[in-house]
């Protein structure tokens, strides 16, 4: 299996092309980064307000990014994953800039 076949569209996993993708640079502040790429899934909310709430709440309680996945995946098949792209090449070129 290559290391991208989920991101390209490769579908070396059963049902791996349609797993939805959130791709996040972590940069100066990782846990805003992870709310941001994560309020652009369907049960995450995506107004400021959703997005404060989910950051407070990945900071207090570690089960949180579970349960949060749960919700974007309510609505999909049984075997649907959600993959999570930490973006560490951009993100560290990023933390270095500022």
């Amino acid at each position: 299996m290559r290391g991208n076949s989920v991101i390209d569209g490769d579908d070396d996993l059963p049902g791996s092309s349609r797993w939805p993708v959130a791709i996040f640079r972590p940069g100066a502040n990782p846990l805003e980064s992870l709310a941001v790429a994560l309020s652009a899934r369907p049960g995450v909310g995506n107004s400021p307000a959703a997005l404060i709430d989910l950051i407070s709440t990945l900071k207090k309680n570690e089960n949180a990014l579970h349960l949060t996945t749960c919700l974007t995946l309510a609505q999909a098949a049984l075997e649907c994953r959600l993959v999570l792209l930490v973006d560490l090449i951009r993100g560290g070129l990023h933390a270095v800039q500022q």
